[in-house]
């Protein structure tokens, strides 16, 4: 297992347009190379290895990874979020718009995940 550090999460709020906007970022670092750090995220319809709220999850549409791959995560209390990939760098990071929310309150949700080398042995996932 890597080891691993956190900085503290930046949360914040606003009102825009009768809607409520919030924003959380964090950054972890760990102790491996970017390229097996990137191992991850990179395998795209496969959210459900890693995070322990999605029961299953996989591709539905479009290539397995990079611009238009788009997945269904089936969350553990039955709901599912559907995503797709609108801007893929290879290696390093994309950015995705969640399409349909199915039954999760929610209007939209974009997400940026990506990956950064600190040195040849350590990387930050902002």
């Amino acid at each position: 297992m890597c080891a691993k550090s956190a900085r503290p999460r930046q949360a914040y709020s606003y009102r825009w347009q009768n809607c409520v906007v919030h924003s959380v970022s964090g950054t972890r670092e760990i102790d491996a190379p970017i390229q097996d750090v990137w191992q991850v995220p990179g395998d795209f319809g496969g959210v459900a290895k890693y995070n322990p709220n999605v029961e299953a999850s996989g591709i539905v549409a479009g290539p397995d990874t990079g611009a238009g791959a788009t997945r269904e995560c089936v969350l553990n209390d039955g709901g599912r979020i559907e995503a797709e990939i609108v801007d893929y760098e290879p290696g390093t990071g994309y950015t995705i718009n969640v399409t349909d929310t199915g039954e999760v309150p929610l209007k939209k949700n974009v997400v940026e995940t990506s990956v950064e080398p600190l040195t040849e042995a350590r990387t930050a996932v902002p």
